[in-house]
């Protein structure tokens, strides 16, 4: 039986063409806009395809998207393994429209066997706050970034003067 693996959504995935290495960037997991409509410039689902030997090296899957079950696209998809055991299968949407808040389904099903299915949630809209007036006012507390810095350099080497 082919069986998903893995399978994501996110604003870029790329795959090595020597090392077969997925990077990805931007997973997306929640949404959260200023208004609706959202148009999203970029993104990709990717899912990883496992078979078995006695399995066939080509089907064909059907990938849909759904926003709270109503159909949004819905399309035939070729899956080829040619001879090997797992396929990455990356879905490149460029101008993807999120009318409404709600559950957004991507799914890539292969009939007879397994689906893969990534739920993205977009929230309700959050307008932007509206900026305090600091005309001529200085900050009575220190300015500092907020929020998580992840930061890997390996070695540093400096020299005090």
């Amino acid at each position: 039986m082919i069986r998903a693996k893995v399978c994501f959504v996110a604003e870029g995935v790329s795959i090595d063409r020597e090392t077969n290495l997925v990077s990805a960037f931007g997973l997306l997991e929640t949404l959260h806009p200023n208004s609706y409509p959202l148009f999203l410039q970029r993104i990709s689902f990717l899912c990883v395809w496992e078979r078995e030997g006695t399995d066939p090296q080509r089907c064909r899957g059907e990938f849909s998207i759904t926003l709270d079950g109503q159909d949004i696209s819905r399309q035939s998809i070729d899956i080829d393994f040619l001879h090997h055991l797992r396929n990455k299968t990356t879905i490149r949407l460029n101008g993807f429209v999120v009318s409404q808040p709600g559950n957004i389904v991507f799914r890539l099903a292969i009939p007879g066997h397994d689906q893969a299915e990534y739920v993205v949630i977009a929230g309700p809209a959050t307008p932007a706050a509206r900026a305090p007036d600091t005309t001529g006012a200085w900050p009575s507390n220190p300015l500092y970034e907020t929020g998580p810095v992840s930061v890997a350099f390996g070695h540093i080497n400096f020299r005090p003067e």
